[in-house]
């Protein structure tokens, strides 16, 4: 494998275990305190990086763009982590690392509706077997642990959060050819908080949301896991886009966190690894493979 391939493959490795970590901070922590936290260290992180790398000059960037970037922060960082936290703490990572893999098949189907992208035969069989395997490893059962009604809510979680994903980054797909990465990146995730915040103030919980700070949290878990989901998974994605010159590959390649996912959740939280999530796994990463026709 050339250095594009490790960073793709570095990328799943490092998400996997960012995920590990906020399944277990999500145990002491609301989604929304958890989401607030990772966004404002996420900031702490990346804009020194754009002064490492590009300096303090901000490029010049179009009235258009900052509006999608604004859309798309709302979209793919207030609603959509928050979501993601919440299917966490519901269906745990196992199941929620398999649901991910719908991000794939929604951005096929955003960018046929929005782009006029067209399917073909492999895609749709792709997106059949992509959503069979998250039906066979994540629909709510009795067995879940939680209230069947909190499995439901989980589940309708799980789904929504790449859906809301893929909307978010198709937003602001054609501005990627004229912003840097790092910047958009960025400006989203200051939208997010932004967004995060008007949010929490409107119902009326950003006081005591940020009082809540101050008292015992599980720092430890939240710092590591904001630092290698936000952080390196990221930078890794973006080398190994880069290095790529198959983008599918890259896909394909970071996709393997749902693997990875499954089995670091059966280590370290203790999951169950049952039959049906495993072959829901691999079901979806095929589906996967076959979407991006590798």
């Amino acid at each position: 494998m050339g250095k594009g391939e490790w960073y793709a493959l570095a990328c799943a490795i490092f998400w996997s275990l960012a995920v590990v970590n906020f399944t277990r901070a999500g145990r002491n922590i609301s989604p929304l305190r958890l989401n607030l936290f990772k966004n404002v260290l996420s900031l702490a992180l990346l804009y020194p990086t754009i002064l490492v790398v590009w300096g303090p000059d901000w490029p010049a960037i179009s009235k258009a763009d900052y509006l999608l970037m604004i859309i798309s922060g709302v979209i793919g960082i207030s609603i959509a982590d928050a979501m993601y936290f919440y299917s966490l703490n519901l269906l745990g990572a196992g199941k929620t690392g398999v649901m991910n893999c719908c991000y794939s098949p929604f951005t096929l189907i955003f960018a046929w509706l929005f782009m006029g992208e067209l399917l073909d035969g492999s895609h749709l069989g792709g997106f059949g077997l992509v959503l069979g395997g998250v039906l066979i490893a994540s629909w709510p059962s009795g067995e879940s642990s939680g209230t069947r009604r909190d499995a439901w809510i989980g589940w309708t979680c799980g789904i929504l959060t790449p859906m809301l994903v893929a909307l978010g980054i198709l937003l602001v797909t054609p501005s990627m050819d004229r912003i840097p990465i790092l910047h958009l990146a960025t400006f989203r995730t200051l939208v997010g908080l932004i967004g995060q915040l008007i949010y929490l103030a409107g119902i009326r919980e950003l006081r005591s949301t940020l009082k809540a700070f101050r008292g015992p949290n599980p720092w430890g878990s939240m710092i590591v896991a904001t630092v290698l989901g936000s952080y390196f998974a990221m930078l890794s994605w973006m080398l190994g886009f880069k290095y790529i010159d198959k983008k599918s590959i890259a896909a394909v390649l970071n996709q393997t966190s749902t693997i990875w996912i499954i089995l670091l959740a059966a280590v370290f939280l203790k999951e169950r690894l049952t039959i049906p999530k495993l072959v829901g796994a691999v079901l979806s990463v095929a589906g996967v493979v076959l979407i991006s026709q590798i």
